[in-house]
């Protein structure tokens, strides 16, 4: 009896239950397409700012040719793209399509896809010379692999345009995931300061 009304009391609690995890996850659209152009940016600008050194960093005429990158970060061999040419040519071209992809990105064309491919692109052209990178590249990756899974091109974009609506508010697993990264990285990282 007093088992039953214990389970009666938890299912009719269950739905505001529900409906308060489901506010503090809720995600407005425009915080997603600023999100979505704020990636885009970045990415622009550390291309940008990495082209300054294409030569020196990424081709064979450089500091770290194909045939050092080989011997050297072994566990990365297969993964980049970027290392199938050692060539000057190749590797500004694989930017100029990286550069493609981030501007499409930055309009919300295919705002799923065009994250995917910017995660490949930018995952190989870490894995090309991992010695130029720190924290943050490893950061900007899971940033850019969860934001696959939220709908980014649901407002301010081409998607949006073409779908003729747009939702006000999100709620799904993947902004959970993205709202709850930054606190887990903080989180830890205090933790591993003290």
């Amino acid at each position: 009896m007093a088992d039953d009304r214990l389970i009666a009391r938890f299912q009719s609690a269950l739905p505001a239950l529900k409906q308060r995890v489901r506010r503090r996850f809720t995600v407005d659209t425009r915080a997603l397409a600023a999100f979505r152009m704020g990636i885009a940016i970045v990415i622009l600008v550390d291309l940008f700012d990495r082209a300054s050194d294409i030569t020196l960093f990424y081709t064979n005429d450089g500091a770290y040719p194909l045939a050092a990158y080989e011997v050297t970060y072994t566990y990365y061999n297969g993964f980049s793209v970027y290392a199938l040419s050692g060539e000057p040519w190749f590797v500004g071209l694989l930017f100029c399509i990286s550069g493609l992809i981030a501007l499409l990105l930055l309009v919300g064309y295919k705002s799923r896809l065009t994250a995917a491919l910017t995660f490949f692109l930018l995952c190989s052209l870490h894995a090309r010379n991992p010695a130029v990178l720190n924290g943050g590249d490893i950061l900007f990756r899971v940033l850019i692999f969860l934001s696959v899974f939220v709908p980014l091109g649901e407002r301010w974009s081409v998607d949006a345009l073409r779908r003729g609506s747009a939702r006000e508010e999100v709620a799904s697993i993947g902004t959970v995931v993205v709202l709850l990264q930054p606190v887990v990285v903080f989180t830890a990282n205090a933790i591993l300061k003290h």
